[in-house]
């Protein structure tokens, strides 16, 4: 019995609490804790009337009960836990969405004319509102100020030059959340002047192909070497050609 409960209160539970986090904005933990109450509450008094008749005392199936909902929070930890380990995935994907679209979800067209850096800073600022999210498991309503931390410490200057204060005055710069330092590379690479310069020259699209796969990267640069050494080749021909050498 206690099984099955189990069982019922993992299915309830995981699947939308990892389609949240997916899509995690500022109502994902009051959406988190809303499903939890619904839940809990539709399937614990059905486990303990089904209890009653076995006309169990009182005190032992309510300590049941109460294992059952401790178990039911593990549930949505576990799952919050196992979201934030890929964050840096879903700060990438999210900070890829914002940039390649506009506020309509409609495909951005480069035209050369985009303030590419106000662009940046907005996807930035979108994958930093989704770090926040994960940062923490909330419980409870009471306000918190993860999000104008992260976004004073990473979002507000050069991120480069902030990291090293960051991790000496900033309790969410623990060394033992490790994808924090993931994020920061995404952010800090994200806001560097020559990541928007090949923006304006490949293309969004194409320069992600780029980061995503660096063999492309290592196949670019030794494209470039034999250009340079055919440019010279025909250098030398056209001298020999001249009757210098």
């Amino acid at each position: 019995m206690t099984r099955h409960a189990k069982d019922k209160l993992r299915k309830a539970l995981a699947e939308p609490v990892e389609s949240l986090f997916d899509a995690a904005d500022q109502t994902t933990w009051q959406s988190i804790r809303n499903i939890y109450k619904r839940e809990t509450e539709a399937i614990l008094p059905e486990f303990l009337n089904n209890l009653c008749q076995f006309e169990m005392e009182y005190a032992p199936a309510e300590e049941m009960v109460s294992k059952l909902k401790d178990y039911a929070r593990s549930v949505v930890e576990s799952k919050a836990k196992e979201e934030s380990s890929k964050v840096s995935i879903h700060m990438k994907e999210r900070f890829t969405t914002v940039f390649s679209h506009d506020k309509d979800s409609i495909p951005r067209v480069w035209t050369g004319k985009e303030d590419v850096r106000a662009i940046v800073k907005e996807a930035r600022s979108a994958a930093l509102k989704l770090l926040s999210v994960m940062a923490a498991i909330r419980w409870d309503d009471e306000p918190d100020r993860i999000e104008s931390i992260l976004t004073s410490t990473l979002l507000e200057g050069s991120v480069v030059s902030k990291i090293a204060s960051a991790a000496s005055a900033d309790p969410l710069a623990s060394t033992t959340w490790e994808e924090v330092t993931l994020c920061w590379s995404v952010l800090a690479q994200a806001n560097n002047g020559s990541t928007v310069s090949m923006v304006l020259i490949l293309g969004f699209n194409e320069i992600m192909v780029l980061i995503r796969n660096p063999i492309y990267l290592f196949l670019l640069f030794v494209g470039y070497l034999m250009v340079k050494a055919l440019a010279m080749q025909l250098d030398v021909s056209r001298e020999f050609q001249n009757g210098v050498v």
